[in-house]
């Protein structure tokens, strides 16, 4: 099994910007969405990098502010300092600080739970 995670991105046809990390399960193919609250951190065209074993650095990309081209005095502050995030991969969660020693890496339980009742 193989794993690929999905975070924020942009609807160009009605301008909504995203808050969302998902998980695409190859080889079944299925989708599926972190279940955390937002955190206002909506972005597209970031950058991401697993590391550490299980953990995923998501960097970079351009806020709702950046891309509606409001002044820089209207910008909210990024939540994210230095504009990088930090996700632990097995329980699709954002930490708030990099572990050095973080455990191995396994797949989340939504995606074990899934291939086991198929």
């Amino acid at each position: 099994m193989s794993l690929r995670y999905l975070y924020g991105g942009v609807n160009t046809q009605n301008g909504g910007y995203f808050d969302d990390l998902y998980v695409l399960s190859i080889p079944g193919f299925v989708w599926f969405k972190a279940n955390y609250t937002p955190t206002a951190a909506s972005r597209y065209t970031s950058s991401c990098s697993t590391t550490g074993n299980s953990q995923m650095i998501i960097y970079g990309g351009l806020t709702t502010a950046n891309a509606l081209g409001l002044p820089k005095g209207n910008f909210t502050p990024d939540p994210w300092a230095q504009g990088v995030a930090v996700v632990d991969l097995p329980s699709m969660t954002f930490k708030t600080s990099y572990e050095s020693k973080a455990s191995a890496y396994d797949s989340p339980q939504v995606v074990k739970d899934w291939y086991q009742n198929v």
